[in-house]
């Protein structure tokens, strides 16, 4: 993502297919990147929906306010 960044690209999305979990991924790797960052596959049904809601509101946070879920 900071090369995404750098070369100019205005965001990026991350699929959650397997293995790692797309907005705690972006949440840590996403940190002090400067462009709007996004989820584009992501389980729903595995979650309840407060959950699900905290966990979006606390990525986003993290972002700065740069996540799209």
């Amino acid at each position: 993502m900071q090369r995404a960044s750098r070369e100019g690209f205005s965001g990026y999305w991350l699929p959650q297919a397997t293995g790692l979990d797309a907005l705690t991924t972006l949440a840590v790797a996403g940190s002090g990147v400067d462009m709007r960052l996004g989820v584009a596959v992501i389980p729903v049904y595995t979650r309840h929906p407060v959950a699900m809601a905290q966990q979006a509101l606390t990525v986003n946070q993290a972002l700065q306010e740069n996540l799209t879920l």
